[in-house]
Parts: C-alpha cells; sequence; structure tokens
C-alpha cells in the first residue's frame, strides 16, 4: 500500500516502509516536526484541526508550507552526503522464486489459484546476513535510485504544503 502525497501542482508517492525511512532521514539531518494537522473524512478542513506527531499513516494529514520546506531543506543536506554507489551486502529480507525451477520468475507471477500467487515460494535471508531492512539511512537511500527519488521529494516539498494519503 503506497502512501501518496499530494501537493499544490503534482504527487509524489513512497511505499509503507520506505516513507517512515525518508522522515528518520530528514530529522537526522535537522528537520523538527511541526506536527501534522489532522483532516476530517477525505481531508474536510475541520474548524479546530489538532497537530498530530503522525506523518505515516495515510490519513489525509496536512502539512504546512513551512514543514514541508523544511522537509525539503534536510533532505538536500542528507543528499549530499548519500553515496552516488549503490551500497552491497545487503539482501531483501523477503524474496521470491519460483517453485519450479525450470520457470522463470515471471512465467510463476501467472500461476494463480483463487487470488493467491501459487508458482513461488518465500525466500529468507540466512543467519547472518544483513537485510535491506536493517541498512542505516545512507546505504538505504545510497544509488542513482534512490537519490532521484529524493530529489524528486525536495522539488516537491519546496513547492509547500502537502496531505498525506
Amino acid at each position: 500500500m503506497p502512501i501518496e502525497l499530494i501537493g499544490k501542482n503534482s504527487s509524489v508517492d513512497f511505499n509503507i516502509f520506505t516513507w517512515p525511512r525518508v522522515l528518520r532521514l530528514a530529522r537526522r539531518y535537522g528537520w523538527e516536526p511541526e506536527g501534522a494537522l489532522e483532516s476530517g473524512w477525505l481531508g474536510k478542513a475541520l474548524k479546530e484541526p489538532k497537530r498530530s506527531s503522525d506523518y505515516t499513516s495515510n490519513s489525509f494529514q496536512r502539512v504546512t508550507d513551512e514543514d514541508a520546506k523544511n522537509i525539503g531543506k534536510a533532505l538536500k543536506k542528507a543528499l549530499k552526503d548519500i553515496p552516488s554507489k549503490e551500497a552491497r551486502g545487503y539482501v531483501p529480507s523477503l524474496d521470491f522464486k519460483p517453485k519450479d525451477p525450470k520457470k522463470t520468475l515471471r512465467e510463476a507471477f501467472k500461476e494463480v489459484k483463487k487470488g493467491w500467487l501459487v508458482g513461488l515460494k518465500p525466500v529468507f535471508p540466512k543467519k547472518g546476513q544483513k537485510t535491506w531492512k536493517d541498512a542505516p539511512p545512507l546505504d538505504y537511500f545510497s544509488g542513482k535510485y534512490w537519490r532521484q527519488r529524493l530529489q524528486e521529494l525536495i522539488s516537491f516539498c519546496e513547492e509547500g504544503c502537502f496531505m498525506i494519503y
């Protein structure tokens, strides 16, 4: 399930595992959360919105102009320290492989019974292997892809307020 950030002119989204990491990275580089403004059902403004420390659920919270811009500033600082080369030595905390070794992963994904993927088997890390889940922020966001995604988010935050959905 994605976390979608909806701004005045654009939107960006992250998965539910990465968005909290982005916020932790911003805090590590100086962002001090003001508190998201709670909104009513489907984003309708409340007469007296309350501040919430919850930025990670998609409950139509509103992030103010100043708060959004401060997230962007902190991420811009962090980007200077994030390696452009992707960190190595990490494995997925959960991966999938075809049950039938003669099939490709794409073929195995097509095997569905009653909505369940039946052609795949889960693969867990071996004891002692480092997973991406446990990677420090600068390793997690290293490499071209994540640097580009963070740059998109920085530009998005510089536009000002947004809603978390």
